[in-house]
């Protein structure tokens, strides 16, 4: 069974910046296992898989959607919503209800609404929940950061708008370069608190409202986090650094040249922040179709030296005839003479027709249809 799938850009309207997503369509037969598979392999910070149902129950609830990382599921995240969205806007309109396509995320419903005839779409977050405050000292010790960085009028505390994340405000945005959080330590840390990764961000000064932020998580760092920048506008509007309605624009994923533009907005009444947003422009990477099984054989098992022959075998005209057919050539090779070839005779053999491999090769690319049904 073949799978659908769209790369998308979010928070950028220049292709190869802002964060990767994929998202996978018509994934209702997947198991979760398989999802968490197929989101190691596409190796993104998210992967999304969308489960179509009939058109009343997603005009009633929504577009059924799941969120998964390399490493888990997660109930909600903000360039995945805004980039599936995106994708179903494009690519299956039918979902729109007006200018908003609403997703039925673990966390609950989450509309997108859309301006004008682009990509431009923007989220309205749940309300924030307001956790913990954190000692200043264990935050900058964790973080690789001198106290004296973090801002003393704005205390780390833990926010929620569905995805707890601890938010660190410091004097400058300057000092984000120093940043170098202690992954191992930092998540016990963390999960003790009600937590689960640190969002970091500074000032950029000027007259207009301007934030830089960076956030490390599983060893590596994310390009744009929507969610955390959620949780952040939150906290600033509720502390008095940022005014109640006023937009403002937060530059993330520049440290790692995936620069990354969001703007963010929450009210405050009474002491209750509500109508939390985040949007960008998103713009469309690539299509393509997954094939699940071939992707779990591609990800089990295999050494450098083979890889080498996959790169060989790549060049085979049949490849660039039918990549399906071409895909159960190389399944045979390694699965009836279990990697005999080498790289040098692969490349020795592409010079020939197809016509010229044994006779078994030629019965096995039949034998192997089991890989796509």
């Amino acid at each position: 069974m073949g799978l659908d799938y769209s790369v998308v850009d979010v928070f950028t309207d220049t292709a190869l910046a802002g964060n990767p997503l994929a998202v996978v369509m018509n994934t209702a037969a997947l198991s979760t296992e398989r999802m968490q598979a197929i989101a190691r392999e596409f190796n993104l910070s998210e992967t999304t898989f969308v489960e179509r149902r009939p058109d009343a129950v997603e005009r009633a609830e929504g577009v059924r959607v799941r969120i998964f990382t390399t490493q888990e599921e997660l109930p909600f995240a903000g360039h995945p919503t805004l980039g599936t969205a995106s994708v179903l806007k494009l690519h299956a309109p039918e979902t729109l209800n007006g200018d908003a396509v609403t997703l039925a995320l673990n966390v609950g419903p989450v509309p997108v609404r859309f301006s004008g005839e682009g990509l431009f779409g923007e989220m309205t977050q749940r309300e924030p929940e307001f956790g913990t405050e954190l000692d200043p000292r264990e935050v900058a010790r964790l973080t690789g950061l001198a106290e004296e960085d973090l801002d003393p009028a704005l205390p780390p505390q833990v926010v929620s708008t569905g995805n707890p994340f601890a938010i660190v405000a410091l004097r400058s945005h300057q000092a984000l370069a120093r940043l170098q959080v202690s992954q191992q330590e930092a998540t016990a840390w963390l999960r003790t608190r009600g937590a689960r990764w640190f969002y970091v961000l500074g000032p950029t000064g000027g007259e207009a409202p301007a934030w830089r932020a960076r956030m490390q998580f599983y060893g590596g760092e994310d390009p744009a986090t929507g969610s955390a920048a959620g949780c952040a506008i939150s906290y600033l509007v509720r502390r008095g650094a940022v005014p109640s309605g006023k937009r403002v624009a937060l530059r993330q994923g520049v440290e790692m040249g995936r620069p990354s533009h969001l703007y963010l907005s929450a009210h405050l009444e009474s002491a209750r922040v509500s109508d939390v947003r985040g949007g960008r422009q998103h713009r469309s990477c690539c299509k393509g179709t997954a094939f699940p099984a071939v992707m779990h054989m591609l990800s089990t098992g295999f050494n450098r030296r083979k890889w080498q022959c996959v790169l060989a075998l790549a060049n085979f005209p049949l490849f660039q005839r039918d990549f399906q057919t071409g895909l159960r050539l190389h399944f045979s090779l390694f699965r009836d003479l279990k990697g005999s070839y080498s790289c040098h005779s692969l490349k020795e053999l592409n010079r020939q027709p197809l016509s010229v491999l044994p006779p078994r090769h030629q019965t096995q690319i039949d034998r192997l249809q089991w890989l796509f049904s």
